[in-house]
């Protein structure tokens, strides 16, 4: 790549307001020392990091708009395989960075979203980590099941069950500097030199995603493939992402991810959900057969109409018996929580006179 006059990259950042962020990281650094051989200065890295975090951050209006209509379409694709819930949601445990190798006059990459500039991370990379965790951390160990989910690596013509898409953030990352600060540059350089303490750190700085920064990370099965090699492979992208973690630096923690608040607050609604429905599905087991027929009357009924329709269907003999003193007992009851109980009512209330009658017929059910 060829440095630019000095001037052209400062006026692009100056008059560009919706500019593509990861163009002008790509295309427009600055810096240059003339004094050594155009290579980038050390002074000016760290400025044009900012600048580029700056700039991104001014834009980050119009990137949420167009970053929320590329999820809305990415969720309508996978509508269509109709399978529930292709989409993982997690959020970065600690700082993420994706394509640090990647080709730059300052040789620390970084991936943008060529369309969407984002930081994502490719579904090709996300593929990868999966194989990876199938192969050699899970109990997935039959190279046959690994090769019939992913594909196969030599060549074959085999692309395996299950689509994977590129991973993008829920809403616009925040991005952060980040510095690796090697102490013996000169001898890695050079082996010759010993790697002493009079060596001056030479800091080489690079961009970041901030911890607890959401991702949706998005799989799909392909035609012949069934959900539970879908779920299989949910399970082992959320282990992969929670145990190895993705993109660079993974040796020292980062790129690790975990379950976001909205996924939790989700997975915790359906498991509270869940223990209700057993709950009540306990409790329908244990009830007679005339409180379950008593149920499905009052289901659509507001409650503080209970005690006047089971009355009006004890009159006209829906239930008789052992049956209509139950049903009787239980009017009683609603009566007496709401107040309306008064069969020695001896005023001129109207209402209460209507209660008093109402009672009286109730306790002529119950013998009263």
């Amino acid at each position: 790549m060829l440095p630019l006059y000095a001037q052209i990259p400062r006026d692009t950042f100056k008059q560009t307001s919706t500019a593509h962020s990861g163009l002008l990281f790509d295309k427009f650094p600055d810096g240059w020392d003339e004094r050594n051989d155009y290579k980038p200065a050390d002074n000016a890295k760290k400025q044009f990091f900012l600048d580029v975090i700056n700039k991104y951050q001014a834009t980050k209006p119009l990137l949420e708009a167009n970053l929320t209509a590329a999820l809305t379409r990415q969720r309508a694709l996978l509508n269509h395989f109709k399978v529930k819930d292709p989409s993982l949601t997690v959020t970065t445990d600690w700082r993420f960075v994706s394509g640090l190798g990647a080709a730059h006059p300052y040789e620390t990459g970084f991936i943008w979203h060529r369309t969407l500039s984002v930081p994502y991370l490719p579904g090709s990379s996300v593929k990868g980590l999966m194989r990876a965790w199938a192969t050699h951390w899970c109990e997935l160990t039959e190279q046959q099941e690994i090769t019939r989910l992913f594909g196969a690596k030599d060549g074959e013509a085999n692309c395996g069950a299950l689509i994977v898409f590129d991973a993008l953030p829920s809403q616009p990352p925040k991005l952060e500097l980040d510095i690796l600060n090697p102490h013996y540059s000169e001898y890695y350089q050079d082996s010759t030199k010993p790697p002493a303490d009079y060596l001056s750190p030479k800091p080489v700085f690079f961009l970041t995603v901030a911890p607890g920064q959401d991702f949706e990370f998005f799989l799909a099965p392909r035609p012949g493939a069934s959900e539970q090699d879908l779920d299989t492979g949910l399970k082992l992208l959320r282990k992969a992402l929670e145990t190895l973690g993705a993109g660079g630096k993974t040796a020292v923690g980062y790129g690790v991810f975990k379950e976001s608040k909205a996924a939790q607050q989700k997975r915790e609604a359906e498991q509270a959900a869940q223990k209700q429905r057993e709950l009540q599905e306990q409790r329908i087991k244990n009830l007679s057969p005339l409180e379950i027929e008593q149920e499905d009357f009052l289901n659509n009924i507001p409650e503080q109409e209970w005690d006047t329709r089971l009355l009006q269907e004890l009159d006209k003999s829906r239930w008789t018996g052992e049956d209509g003193k139950q049903i009787a007992e239980k009017i009683k009851q609603l009566m007496i929580n709401a107040d309306k109980w008064h069969p020695e009512f001896k005023g001129t209330n109207k209402q209460k006179l209507k209660y008093k009658e109402r009672s009286l017929r109730v306790s002529e059910y119950l013998n009263e």
